[in-house]
Protein backbone atom coordinates (compact mmCIF):
# COMPACT_ATOMS: atom_id res chain seq x y z
CA UNK A 1 0.00 0.00 0.00
CA UNK A 2 1.47 3.32 -1.06
CA UNK A 3 1.09 6.71 0.66
CA UNK A 4 -1.76 8.90 -0.59
CA UNK A 5 -0.88 11.70 -2.97
CA UNK A 6 -1.35 14.44 -0.36
CA UNK A 7 0.98 12.72 2.11
CA UNK A 8 3.66 12.32 -0.57
CA UNK A 9 3.41 15.96 -1.58
CA UNK A 10 3.40 17.25 2.01
CA UNK A 11 6.63 15.40 2.75
CA UNK A 12 8.18 16.63 -0.49
CA UNK A 13 7.02 20.19 0.15
CA UNK A 14 8.64 20.12 3.57
CA UNK A 15 11.98 19.36 1.94
CA UNK A 16 11.52 22.23 -0.50
CA UNK A 17 10.65 24.63 2.30
CA UNK A 18 13.94 23.79 3.99
CA UNK A 19 15.80 24.63 0.78
CA UNK A 20 13.98 27.93 0.28
CA UNK A 21 14.42 29.41 3.75
CA UNK A 22 17.64 31.06 2.64
CA UNK A 23 17.40 33.75 -0.01
CA UNK A 24 13.62 33.73 -0.28
CA UNK A 25 13.49 37.50 -0.76
CA UNK A 26 16.15 37.33 -3.49
CA UNK A 27 14.27 34.86 -5.65
CA UNK A 28 11.27 37.16 -5.80
CA UNK A 29 13.47 39.85 -7.37
CA UNK A 30 13.79 38.08 -10.70
CA UNK A 31 10.06 37.96 -11.45
CA UNK A 32 9.44 41.76 -11.58
CA UNK A 33 12.25 42.00 -14.16
CA UNK A 34 9.68 40.80 -16.71
CA UNK A 35 6.58 42.58 -17.97
CA UNK A 36 4.68 39.32 -17.91
CA UNK A 37 5.04 35.72 -16.79
CA UNK A 38 2.96 33.11 -18.60
CA UNK A 39 2.62 29.50 -17.49
CA UNK A 40 1.60 27.06 -20.21
CA UNK A 41 -0.89 24.60 -18.74
CA UNK A 42 -3.74 22.42 -19.92
CA UNK A 43 -6.95 23.25 -18.09
CA UNK A 44 -7.44 19.52 -17.54
CA UNK A 45 -4.15 19.14 -15.62
CA UNK A 46 -5.44 20.32 -12.27
CA UNK A 47 -2.65 18.33 -10.60
CA UNK A 48 0.07 20.31 -12.35
CA UNK A 49 -1.72 23.59 -11.80
CA UNK A 50 -1.93 22.92 -8.08
CA UNK A 51 1.78 22.06 -7.96
CA UNK A 52 2.98 25.17 -9.78
CA UNK A 53 0.63 27.32 -7.65
CA UNK A 54 2.36 25.93 -4.57
CA UNK A 55 5.73 26.75 -6.13
CA UNK A 56 4.78 30.41 -6.57
CA UNK A 57 3.06 30.56 -3.20
CA UNK A 58 6.48 30.02 -1.63
CA UNK A 59 7.34 33.51 -2.86
CA UNK A 60 3.95 34.96 -1.85
CA UNK A 61 2.85 35.16 -5.48
CA UNK A 62 -0.65 34.10 -6.52
CA UNK A 63 -0.98 32.93 -10.11
CA UNK A 64 -3.85 34.78 -11.74
CA UNK A 65 -3.05 38.10 -10.10
CA UNK A 66 -0.98 40.84 -11.72
CA UNK A 67 1.41 39.83 -14.46
CA UNK A 68 1.63 36.13 -13.51
CA UNK A 69 -1.04 34.21 -15.40
CA UNK A 70 -1.81 30.76 -16.71
CA UNK A 71 -1.97 30.35 -20.47
CA UNK A 72 -4.58 27.71 -21.27
CA UNK A 73 -2.65 25.36 -23.53
CA UNK A 74 -4.09 24.69 -26.98
CA UNK A 75 -5.44 21.19 -27.62
CA UNK A 76 -5.55 20.56 -31.39
CA UNK A 77 -7.77 17.82 -32.83
CA UNK A 78 -4.89 15.98 -34.52
CA UNK A 79 -1.10 16.04 -34.88
CA UNK A 80 -1.16 18.05 -38.13
CA UNK A 81 2.15 16.51 -39.19
CA UNK A 82 3.87 17.11 -35.84
CA UNK A 83 5.49 14.25 -33.91
CA UNK A 84 2.33 14.01 -31.76
CA UNK A 85 -0.87 15.86 -30.92
CA UNK A 86 0.79 17.07 -27.74
CA UNK A 87 3.82 18.37 -29.65
CA UNK A 88 1.55 20.33 -31.96
CA UNK A 89 -0.42 21.75 -29.04
CA UNK A 90 2.81 22.76 -27.30
CA UNK A 91 4.12 24.47 -30.46
CA UNK A 92 0.87 26.37 -31.02
CA UNK A 93 0.65 27.40 -27.36
CA UNK A 94 4.14 28.88 -27.23
CA UNK A 95 3.60 30.62 -30.58
CA UNK A 96 0.37 32.17 -29.33
CA UNK A 97 2.15 33.53 -26.25
CA UNK A 98 4.71 35.18 -28.55
CA UNK A 99 1.89 36.78 -30.52
CA UNK A 100 0.31 38.03 -27.30
CA UNK A 101 3.64 39.49 -26.23
CA UNK A 102 4.02 41.30 -29.56
CA UNK A 103 0.45 42.63 -29.53
CA UNK A 104 0.65 43.66 -25.85
CA UNK A 105 3.97 45.45 -26.27
CA UNK A 106 5.86 43.46 -23.62
CA UNK A 107 9.54 44.43 -23.58
CA UNK A 108 10.63 41.16 -21.98
CA UNK A 109 8.68 38.22 -20.62
CA UNK A 110 9.15 34.84 -18.99
CA UNK A 111 7.53 31.61 -20.18
CA UNK A 112 7.19 28.62 -17.87
CA UNK A 113 5.56 25.25 -18.27
CA UNK A 114 3.44 23.90 -15.45
CA UNK A 115 5.97 21.24 -14.46
CA UNK A 116 8.55 23.88 -13.54
CA UNK A 117 10.31 23.36 -10.21
CA UNK A 118 12.61 26.03 -8.78
CA UNK A 119 15.96 24.70 -7.61
CA UNK A 120 17.78 25.89 -4.46
CA UNK A 121 20.23 28.19 -6.36
CA UNK A 122 17.21 30.12 -7.62
CA UNK A 123 16.99 31.65 -4.18
CA UNK A 124 20.28 33.46 -4.87
CA UNK A 125 19.34 34.65 -8.34
CA UNK A 126 19.30 38.34 -7.43
CA UNK A 127 22.71 38.76 -9.09
CA UNK A 128 21.10 37.91 -12.44
CA UNK A 129 18.33 40.50 -12.30
CA UNK A 130 20.18 43.55 -13.64
CA UNK A 131 21.02 41.78 -16.89
CA UNK A 132 17.41 40.62 -17.25
CA UNK A 133 16.32 44.27 -17.32
CA UNK A 134 18.62 45.18 -20.22
CA UNK A 135 18.12 44.82 -23.97
CA UNK A 136 21.43 42.98 -24.40
CA UNK A 137 19.85 39.57 -24.95
CA UNK A 138 17.23 37.86 -27.10
CA UNK A 139 16.79 34.49 -25.36
CA UNK A 140 17.44 33.77 -21.68
CA UNK A 141 17.29 30.24 -20.30
CA UNK A 142 17.09 30.16 -16.49
CA UNK A 143 15.99 26.55 -16.87
CA UNK A 144 17.92 24.04 -18.98
CA UNK A 145 19.56 20.60 -19.01
CA UNK A 146 23.12 21.73 -19.70
CA UNK A 147 25.94 20.91 -17.25
CA UNK A 148 26.55 23.45 -14.47
CA UNK A 149 29.55 25.76 -14.79
CA UNK A 150 31.64 26.33 -11.64
CA UNK A 151 31.89 29.80 -10.15
CA UNK A 152 29.35 32.44 -9.22
CA UNK A 153 25.82 32.23 -10.55
CA UNK A 154 25.78 34.20 -13.83
CA UNK A 155 24.48 34.32 -17.39
CA UNK A 156 26.65 32.52 -19.96
CA UNK A 157 26.39 33.12 -23.73
CA UNK A 158 25.62 29.97 -25.70
CA UNK A 159 25.34 29.15 -29.38
CA UNK A 160 24.00 25.63 -28.87
CA UNK A 161 20.36 24.62 -28.77
CA UNK A 162 19.18 24.39 -25.19
CA UNK A 163 16.65 21.61 -25.97
CA UNK A 164 13.95 22.55 -23.50
CA UNK A 165 11.22 25.16 -23.05
CA UNK A 166 10.11 24.72 -19.44
CA UNK A 167 11.67 28.06 -18.42
CA UNK A 168 12.87 30.72 -20.85
CA UNK A 169 12.55 34.45 -21.46
CA UNK A 170 12.38 36.53 -24.62
CA UNK A 171 13.05 40.17 -25.49
CA UNK A 172 10.68 42.09 -27.76
CA UNK A 173 13.29 42.81 -30.44
CA UNK A 174 13.49 39.16 -31.53
CA UNK A 175 9.74 38.57 -31.77
CA UNK A 176 9.04 39.65 -35.38
CA UNK A 177 11.68 37.32 -36.82
CA UNK A 178 10.87 34.48 -34.45
CA UNK A 179 7.11 34.59 -35.03
CA UNK A 180 7.61 34.71 -38.80
CA UNK A 181 9.94 31.70 -38.60
CA UNK A 182 7.50 29.65 -36.52
CA UNK A 183 4.57 30.56 -38.74
CA UNK A 184 6.65 29.45 -41.73
CA UNK A 185 7.08 26.04 -40.09
CA UNK A 186 3.30 25.73 -39.82
CA UNK A 187 2.92 26.42 -43.54
CA UNK A 188 5.20 23.58 -44.64
CA UNK A 189 4.69 19.80 -44.68
CA UNK A 190 6.73 17.34 -42.57
CA UNK A 191 10.21 16.74 -43.96
CA UNK A 192 10.24 19.93 -46.02
CA UNK A 193 13.85 21.11 -46.63
CA UNK A 194 12.78 24.54 -45.41
CA UNK A 195 11.78 22.94 -42.08
CA UNK A 196 8.31 21.61 -41.41
CA UNK A 197 6.52 20.66 -38.18
CA UNK A 198 8.82 19.92 -35.22
CA UNK A 199 8.95 20.26 -31.44
CA UNK A 200 9.03 23.87 -30.26
CA UNK A 201 12.45 23.53 -28.59
CA UNK A 202 13.89 22.15 -31.83
CA UNK A 203 12.34 25.06 -33.74
CA UNK A 204 14.01 27.54 -31.40
CA UNK A 205 17.36 25.80 -31.88
CA UNK A 206 17.03 25.91 -35.68
CA UNK A 207 16.05 29.58 -35.50
CA UNK A 208 19.13 30.42 -33.42
CA UNK A 209 21.33 28.55 -35.88
CA UNK A 210 19.88 30.17 -39.00
CA UNK A 211 19.42 33.75 -37.80
CA UNK A 212 22.62 35.79 -37.42
CA UNK A 213 23.23 37.76 -34.28
CA UNK A 214 20.75 36.02 -31.99
CA UNK A 215 21.98 36.58 -28.41
CA UNK A 216 21.22 33.56 -26.27
CA UNK A 217 22.26 33.15 -22.65
CA UNK A 218 21.73 30.44 -20.08
CA UNK A 219 22.29 30.48 -16.35
CA UNK A 220 25.56 28.92 -15.20
CA UNK A 221 23.48 26.47 -13.20
CA UNK A 222 19.90 25.57 -14.03
CA UNK A 223 17.55 27.54 -11.80
CA UNK A 224 14.42 25.70 -12.91
CA UNK A 225 14.09 21.98 -13.52
CA UNK A 226 11.15 19.91 -14.69
CA UNK A 227 9.11 18.14 -12.07
CA UNK A 228 8.72 14.43 -12.72
CA UNK A 229 5.13 14.01 -13.90
CA UNK A 230 3.01 12.46 -16.62
CA UNK A 231 3.86 14.10 -19.95
CA UNK A 232 1.23 15.63 -22.21
CA UNK A 233 3.66 15.65 -25.17
CA UNK A 234 5.60 12.39 -25.07
CA UNK A 235 3.88 9.00 -25.56
CA UNK A 236 2.71 7.20 -22.45
CA UNK A 237 5.46 4.97 -21.05
CA UNK A 238 5.04 1.27 -20.24
CA UNK A 239 5.71 1.92 -16.56
CA UNK A 240 2.63 4.17 -16.43
CA UNK A 241 0.52 1.23 -17.60
CA UNK A 242 2.02 -1.41 -15.33
CA UNK A 243 2.53 0.28 -11.96
CA UNK A 244 -0.28 1.22 -9.55
CA UNK A 245 -1.06 4.96 -9.52
CA UNK A 246 0.11 5.28 -5.90
CA UNK A 247 3.50 3.81 -6.73
CA UNK A 248 3.86 6.07 -9.78
CA UNK A 249 3.14 9.18 -7.67
CA UNK A 250 5.66 8.08 -5.07
CA UNK A 251 8.38 7.38 -7.64
CA UNK A 252 7.82 10.73 -9.34
CA UNK A 253 8.01 12.61 -6.05
CA UNK A 254 11.30 10.89 -5.25
CA UNK A 255 12.69 11.63 -8.72
CA UNK A 256 11.84 15.32 -8.37
CA UNK A 257 13.50 15.41 -4.95
CA UNK A 258 16.64 13.80 -6.38
CA UNK A 259 16.76 16.33 -9.22
CA UNK A 260 16.77 19.14 -6.70
CA UNK A 261 19.70 17.61 -4.87
CA UNK A 262 21.91 17.01 -7.93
Amino acid sequence: MFPPKKLIWDAFAGTLTFFYKKGRSLVALIFPAFDAIRIVSLTSRVDRRAQIQREFARFDIAIGQGNVQFFDAIQPPDDGGFPSVGARGCFLSHLEILRQARDSGWSRFLVLEDDALFTPPFGHAGALVDFCRTDEWDFLYPGHILPPVPGPLRWIPTVDGVQCTHAYALCAAVLPRLIAFLEGILSRPPGDPGFGPMHIDAAYSVFMDREPGIRTFRSSRSLVIQRSSKSDVAPRRHVDRWLPPGMIRFVRAVKSWIRLRV
